[in-house]
């Protein structure tokens, strides 16, 4: 299963929508995601692919191909090394 595939079937799982009628071009205002839905998404997101998702990254994601770019951006090691250093906590 590809990444977009995994990632619509994981928006037809929170909306309980068929995954067939969803396509990546949907914006989330046409599948009526609100904040909520959208956390969800992202938290499903973050466990099947195994990365964190910056709230920064979540405010720019309108479609749901935006959302399968940024799993794909994830694979980038520059990201993810900004991002482990963002999550170090001072001892």
């Amino acid at each position: 299963m590809s990444i977009e595939e995994k990632v619509i079937s994981i928006v037809s799982e929170v909306l309980g929508i068929e995954s067939e009628k969803i396509t990546s071009a949907d914006t989330f205002d046409d599948l009526y995601i609100d904040s909520l839905d959208l956390v969800e998404i992202i938290i499903e997101c973050e466990q099947e692919f195994g990365y964190p998702i910056k709230d920064d990254k979540v405010q720019n994601l309108k479609t749901v191909e935006d959302l399968v770019n940024l799993i794909k951006d994830l694979d980038n090691k520059d990201y993810l090394e900004s991002t482990q250093a963002d999550l170090q906590v001072d001892e």
